[in-house]
Parts: structure tokens; C-alpha cells; sequence
């Protein structure tokens, strides 16, 4: 009976041993689990941050300024009496204009697609170069240069109306000069002086005028100028009824007509709005009505000026 409780006894101790190895291993399994489950909750919540950090940085780019691109402008001495101007950009080039110290802003003609170049003549002296370049996109970048050319010949031209002033001087004396519009054949001047100066009238139309200057020693300087001529005004001037009749044309049209009186030098200025313009100025009685009549068209060229008396 013994030896049967005993053999009892050991069973029941094994069958205890194993039930408490199953609970341990159930357990450890559930563990794991649980650390999986922690792990990819973990792993979710970095993966959604890194998302929502994406779109934000995507957001605020979208909302930072595009920054457009603008000209790039290089200035540059060529020769002795030549400036290159450069333009360069990433998007097509709309147009480029320079200006000299205060004269009027020209325009580089043709200036297209993202490479330009531009070569001028070098004034002489000291002179300030502008070039202002702006892009299809609104860009826009404008730089200034100095520059001083000492030569032993200058060459200057200035405009005023219909009428192109040359002026030369000269270390040396000067023999002779010559000017020719375009192609044709030039017209020979004596000077014989240091200094010199004429005036002659710009022919209809845009031309290219090429000066030559000589001095006795031979030494040569040109010069090229772009002129844009324009008609000069017709005007007449009739006695009508106690008045004097005026009548003016201009073929690109008329700006207005001004009579001054000579007497007390009061200027009467009457606008234009077409090419021709009729007016009848009143006389005085007891005045010699002595004025004097100009008409300008509408790129400021004067008609020439005609003096009239009416004693009355």
C-alpha cells in the first residue's frame, strides 16, 4: 500500500511540474506579444509624424516667394574708343536701353532671347554709361559705368530740331573733316584750326552720318551718329481782312504756331491737332503790328521763321 501512495504522490508532482510549465510559457508568450504590439504602435506613430512633417515642408515651400531671375550686365572697354555691353539672363531678354550722362535713352534694336551683345562708340572725355535690361518676366537690373577717353582728335554731335551741330577740336591743328550720310559720297571741309563747328540739316528719315577728322600729322578719328530726320513745317503768311493769314503744314503733323509781337516781345501760342492749321491774328489800330511767325511739328522741328509789318 505503501509503495501505491508513493507511486501516487510522484505522479501528482509531475503533473504539477507541467502544469507550471505551461502557465510560465503562455506567459512568455504573451509578453512578446505585447512588446510587438508596443513596437509597431511605436513605428505607426513616427511614420504618420514623418508624413505630416513631408506635407508641411511641402506647404511651406509652396508658400515661400519665387525668387525670378533678373538681366546679368557686363560692361567692358574694347580698343582704345570702343565700350561692349553684354546681357545675359535665363529667361528671354525683352528689351535693353543705355544712356549717356543726360542725353536721351536709346534702345538696343533687336534685343531678343538670352544672349545680347551691344558695341559703342566711346565718347570723348569723361562720361557716365547706363544700361537698364529687363526680362520677359518682369526682371529687371540697371548698372551705371564711368569712363574717360583722352584722345588727340573729339568729335561731338548734338541735335536740336531737324539740325545736327558738329564740333571738333584738336591738340594738333586740324586739316580737314569730311561727312556723308549712309553710303554716299562724303563732303570735304578745310579747317585749318584746332576747333571747329558747323551745322547741317538731318536728311527725312533714320541715316547713319559718318565723320572723318585729319590732323596735319595725319591722324584720323571717326565718328558715327544715328539720326532720325524729320520734315520741317511749311508756313506763309498773307494779309487778309485787319489780319494776318496764317497757314502751316507739316507732313507728320503740326504741334502748334506762335506769333510774337515784337513791340513788347508777348509770345501768342496756338495749338495744332492735325497737319495744317489756318488762323487769322487780329490787328491793332494804331500799331505797326510788327511780329515775328514760327510754326514746330510734332518732333519739336521749327518751320522757318518769317517777320512780318502792317502798319495800321
Amino acid at each position: 500500500m505503501n509503495q501505491i501512495l508513493s507511486t501516487e504522490n510522484i505522479n501528482n508532482k509531475k503533473n504539477k511540474s507541467k502544469a507550471r510549465g505551461v502557465s510560465s510559457g503562455s506567459k512568455d508568450i504573451a509578453s512578446i506579444i505585447r512588446f510587438f504590439a508596443i513596437f509597431l504602435i511605436i513605428m505607426g506613430v513616427l511614420v504618420i509624424g514623418s508624413g505630416a512633417y513631408a506635407l508641411y515642408s511641402d506647404g511651406n515651400k509652396t508658400n515661400e516667394p519665387k525668387i525670378e531671375s533678373k538681366p546679368q550686365i557686363s560692361i567692358e572697354n574694347k580698343g582704345e574708343d570702343k565700350i561692349l555691353i553684354t546681357i545675359t539672363d535665363e529667361e528671354d531678354i525683352d528689351n535693353v536701353t543705355y544712356q549717356w550722362n543726360d542725353e536721351q535713352e536709346q534702345t538696343i534694336s533687336g534685343a531678343s532671347g538670352k544672349f545680347i551683345q551691344e558695341e559703342l562708340e566711346l565718347p570723348d572725355g569723361k562720361n557716365t554709361l547706363k544700361v537698364r535690361a529687363l526680362n520677359i518676366n518682369g526682371g529687371l537690373n540697371e548698372i551705371s559705368r564711368e569712363f574717360e577717353a583722352v584722345a588727340s582728335i573729339g568729335i561731338k554731335t548734338s541735335i536740336s530740331g531737324n539740325n545736327i551741330k558738329i564740333e571738333i577740336n584738336s591738340e594738333e591743328e586740324i586739316e580737314s573733316f569730311s561727312y556723308a550720310w549712309d553710303d554716299e559720297e562724303p563732303t570735304n571741309v578745310t579747317v585749318n584750326d584746332k576747333k571747329y563747328s558747323m551745322e547741317i540739316e538731318a536728311i527725312m528719315g533714320e541715316h547713319t552720318l559718318n565723320i572723318v577728322a585729319k590732323d596735319i600729322n595725319g591722324v584720323e578719328k571717326t565718328k558715327e551718329q544715328q539720326v532720325v530726320g524729320t520734315t520741317k513745317p511749311t508756313l506763309k503768311i498773307t494779309k487778309g481782312d485787319n489780319a494776318y493769314h496764317i497757314v502751316a503744314y507739316d507732313e507728320i503733323g503740326l504741334d502748334r504756331v506762335e506769333v510774337t509781337t515784337l513791340n513788347d516781345g508777348k509770345i501768342t501760342k496756338m495749338k495744332s491737332d492735325g497737319k495744317e492749321f489756318e488762323y487769322d491774328f487780329p490787328l491793332k489800330d494804331g500799331d505797326e503790328n510788327y511780329v515775328e511767325i514760327v510754326a514746330y511739328n510734332n518732333n519739336g522741328v521749327e518751320s522757318s521763321r518769317i517777320r512780318a509789318k502792317w502798319p495800321r
